[in-house]
């Protein structure tokens, strides 16, 4: 047949983008992949996830008790390098600063 016409496209699009706003933000079924806040917690949580074996998971998939709290160390090791790198980036130029204040301080205090 003949091509669409130009009003009917766009008719069709705004219809189209409708039916998705409603059903992401007011149907039912446009929420079952949204976790409740405990599912999240339950799930995202490295300390939960340590010591809970995650069910969802195939079997094959699933970490022993060993892997998922070598897998908490590792998480906990990163985060505390993270953070001190974070809190001492311009460490070396105070240190230094603080060694000149000292050597000029007893080189006063023995003139």
């Amino acid at each position: 047949g003949a091509p669409p016409r130009r009003g009917v496209e766009r008719r069709l699009t705004q219809e189209a983008m409708v039916l998705w706003v409603y059903l992401g933000c007011f149907s039912e079924s446009g929420h079952a992949r949204v976790p409740t806040l405990k599912n999240h917690v339950l799930q995202s949580n490295a300390f939960v996830k340590a010591f809970r074996e995650d069910l969802l998971l195939p079997p094959k998939q699933r970490l022993g008790a060993f892997a998922r709290f070598a897998r908490l160390v590792a998480y906990l090791l990163a985060a505390v390098v993270i953070s001190g790198l974070a809190a001492t980036w311009e460490m070396g130029d105070v240190y230094n600063k603080h060694r000149r204040r000292v050597s000029c301080h007893r080189g006063c205090q023995f003139a």
